[in-house]
């Protein structure tokens, strides 16, 4: 017995793919905007003024500070990321 051989549509294989690959870096973007939001609120600044004012933030130890400091950085770097992917796909 032999099987059929079924034809494929590569465009829409590859259609799929593209929107579920979209999908995942639009949660990914939310998820990491999150994330950032969260410091922002918790600083009550966005990063660009929290490693100006790193030294005078005296409600969160040091310990804390520098693991935000890394995290915070690491999101808006993932975020770049994940906008600069969404738009190359979308060209």
């Amino acid at each position: 017995m032999t099987n059929p051989v079924l034809p494929i549509d590569i465009t829409a294989i590859v259609t799929a793919a593209q929107q579920n690959t979209k999908a995942h870096l639009h949660r990914q973007i939310a998820d990491l905007q999150q994330r950032i939001d969260g410091f922002e609120q918790k600083y009550g600044l966005p990063f660009a003024d929290f490693g100006e004012q790193f030294a005078t933030i005296s409600n969160v130890s040091i310990l804390e500070k520098e693991a935000d400091d890394r995290a915070w950085q690491t999101a808006i770097d993932a975020l770049t990321a994940c906008q600069r992917s969404l738009l190359s796909m979308n060209d």
